[in-house]
């Protein structure tokens, strides 16, 4: 995993997109400041142009983690994946952030263009004083019980884990503990066009 800046490491919990947080407003005004526009959310990763991440499921419910040990929502749920390292393909990159949460081994030869499950491209605020494409790739897979069956109590990253269905999903959003309105969008899609099941 590459280790983030030192401007991520000062900033630190600014990550989480809290407009109330002194960490937001400071960045704001060092943006205004130093470029004449905010700071955006991703703008200080070294490799914060591309992501990758694997919708998880088994049996039919969608596998969710507690984040922990890192500066973006905290305390949060979310789905596996993150940022792409420099001479990784967005699959190497999925299946490497699936192992590092989760502790499941997948081969990143299962997953092309053939069965992604979705693309996105939005633009950030800010990277490095320009504006940039963030690009996402995202797939859709069906655990295996032996793969299942590797998910571990808990990582570096993440400290439990979560099968939900859709109204088990529906009640963390209510409750505020998804990390990702990007992700619950992702995840009510696959359900919603029975990509849950295999």
């Amino acid at each position: 995993m590459a280790k983030p800046t030192l401007f991520s490491r000062l900033m630190g919990g600014f990550a989480t997109l809290d407009p109330k947080s002194w960490r937001y407003k400071l960045a704001c005004m060092v943006g205004y400041l130093l470029w004449g526009r905010p700071l955006g959310y991703l703008s200080w990763w070294p490799h914060g142009a591309r992501s990758a991440g694997i919708l998880l499921f088994y049996k039919g419910k969608v596998l969710v983690g507690k984040r922990r040990g890192v500066d973006t929502a905290p305390g949060k749920y979310s789905t596996t994946g993150g940022f792409v390292n420099p001479r990784e393909t967005f699959a190497q990159g999925a299946v490497r952030e699936v192992f590092e949460e989760t502790g499941i081994v997948l081969l990143a030869v299962w997953f092309s263009h053939t069965n992604i499950f979705d693309i996105f491209e939005r633009c950030i605020h800010t990277a490095v004083q320009k504006d940039f494409v963030h690009t996402a790739f995202s797939w859709i897979h069906h655990l295996t019980d032996e793969q299942a069956a590797q998910l571990l109590p808990e990582t570096h990253e993440v400290s439990e884990f979560r099968w939900l269905d859709m109204a088990e999903l529906e009640a963390m959003v209510a409750a505020g503990d998804m990390a990702f309105e990007h992700e619950v969008t992702r995840i009510r899609r696959a359900f919603a066009e029975g990509k849950h099941l295999p």
